[in-house]
């Protein structure tokens, strides 16, 4: 049998009482495991906002630890999935917390399936502008 070296990645999940972690404890998760070595997060900006959490500070807590990165924007209620800029989260503190992230995390634009194309391709032009 051939192993694969996958890493395991945690997510900042859930809202209104569901949610796994707070800001904190995301941010200070990894410090619970001995061997970090196949360990990550991923940080959802819409679960964030929903849990009124400082994106910017826990971009900048958890930068090194980060594989993936959902961004997807919401109105503080529901986690719908909307485009950047659609719902209320700040972005420009947002990207200039994610120019300083490490090539190695990947940004997922992570919208919801009845997104028009066209807001997938201004995310895309977004990304590319700002990052």
């Amino acid at each position: 049998m051939q192993k694969y070296r996958q890493p395991i990645a945690i997510e900042n999940i859930g809202h209104n009482g569901t949610e796994l972690f707070n800001q904190e404890e995301f941010c200070r998760l990894l410090d619970h495991f001995p061997d970090k070595e196949m360990l990550g997060l991923v940080l959802d900006t819409g679960h964030a906002n929903l849990n009124n959490w400082e994106i910017p500070e826990a971009l900048e807590a958890t930068k090194d630890q980060l594989l993936v990165i959902h961004l997807n924007d919401n109105d503080g209620h529901t986690d719908n999935h909307l485009a950047i800029g659609d719902g209320n989260i700040n972005w420009e503190p947002i990207f200039k917390k994610l120019q300083q992230i490490p090539k190695k995390c990947r940004f997922i634009l992570e919208y919801n399936t009845v997104m028009p194309y066209e807001k997938l391709q201004e995310g895309k032009k977004l990304l590319r502008e700002y990052l």
